[in-house]
């Protein structure tokens, strides 16, 4: 029974503290969420963006080293072609039917009305480059005012924004 008294003694202070304590709590404001301060404040760390920067860096140079890999086993992959006497007769007979196809191509190809059509469709396919150039800048457009990764196409598909990103070396 000592159990049960010191339970009754402990929840009637506990009331008691409660009722004597009548000033309304203070609520503390809550802070915005994560992505929300981030939104709000743009602050990029440093530290993280160093090594972000490393990282891509280090990619650069695992990429170019591949690139030089690769180019090398496919040199001694056509070497070994090359020097197979079968093979290169067989590849000569080849060059000599791709230049009688070529020959008369050409010879198609001069007609004025083939000669139109293959710049409309030079034309046309300028066009669609643009179309194409002006489709996603609007989708990224799209994308960043409404935080969708989709859009419903006029026949009710649902498709999904891509957006790539690649850094290209400068022609000089």
């Amino acid at each position: 029974m000592d159990d049960d008294q010191t339970l009754q003694n402990t929840t009637a202070q506990a009331t008691e503290a409660d009722e004597s304590d009548m000033t309304p709590p203070v609520i503390a404001e809550k802070e915005p969420p994560r992505q929300a301060r981030a939104a709000a404040t743009p602050q990029i760390e440093p530290e993280v963006l160093l090594n972000l920067e490393t990282m891509i860096k280090d990619y650069l140079v695992d990429v170019d080293k591949m690139r030089e890999r690769i180019k090398t086993k496919r040199d001694m992959f056509k070497q070994s072609y090359e020097q197979d006497a079968e093979y290169s007769e067989v590849e000569e007979q080849q060059k000599e039917a791709k230049r009688k196809v070529q020959a008369a191509k050409e010879k198609v190809t001069k007609t004025d009305a083939v000669q139109t059509l293959q710049n409309e469709v030079k034309i046309m396919q300028e066009e669609m480059k643009e179309l194409q150039g002006l489709l996603s800048e609007n989708l990224n457009h799209y994308a960043n005012m409404t935080n969708n990764t989709s859009f419903t196409a006029a026949d009710g598909a649902v498709l999904k924004i891509v957006r790539t990103a690649k850094l290209v070396r400068p022609r000089d």
